[in-house]
């Protein structure tokens, strides 16, 4: 099995991705151009910002077959402003809140969006604490990691 590894081309602004089972996420400017391999697309009436999801190749990275097959590799076009973020399923599987359901996917999404008129560094927090507050006192049942690059 190969896999092209994801890079940024910083002369010409693209990302070419290859994922295994987690989407990339792109906020962006909702006026902004949307590249052809966009799965689902998030937006808030209160945001001019969306939140642009390139859909993974369902398979793992570790995992071979004979019959294996390559990762697809998506070339995306990115703007000044754009947010790039890649993260692992441990936030949507998390238990937590009155009920000790799953966080989900949509609520960090919104989150995310509406988070952005924060200075980057603080955004970090501010997700953080989003967790935490969701997780309050159940135990956390799986790895947390994101990771955010702004375009500039």
């Amino acid at each position: 099995m190969i896999n092209k590894q994801s890079e940024w081309d910083k002369n010409t602004n693209q990302l070419q991705y290859s994922g295994a089972n987690n989407p990339l996420w792109i906020i962006r400017h909702n006026s902004t151009e949307k590249p052809e391999n966009v799965k689902r697309v998030t937006t808030l009436e209160t945001s001019a910002l969306e939140l642009l999801e390139i859909e993974p190749d369902k398979m793992p990275v570790g995992f071979y077959e004979e019959n294996s097959k390559n990762f697809s590799n998506k070339s995306i076009p990115l703007h000044s402003g754009d947010v790039i973020l890649q993260l692992t399923d441990g936030f949507a599987d998390q238990f937590g809140g009155d009920l000790g359901k799953k966080l989900k996917y949509a609520p960090l999404k919104r989150s995310l969006i509406e988070e952005q008129s924060l200075q980057f560094e603080n955004q970090l927090n501010a997700v953080a604490t989003i967790f935490d507050n969701w997780k309050h006192t159940h135990e956390q049942v799986d790895d947390v990691c994101m990771v955010a690059v702004k375009v500039e």
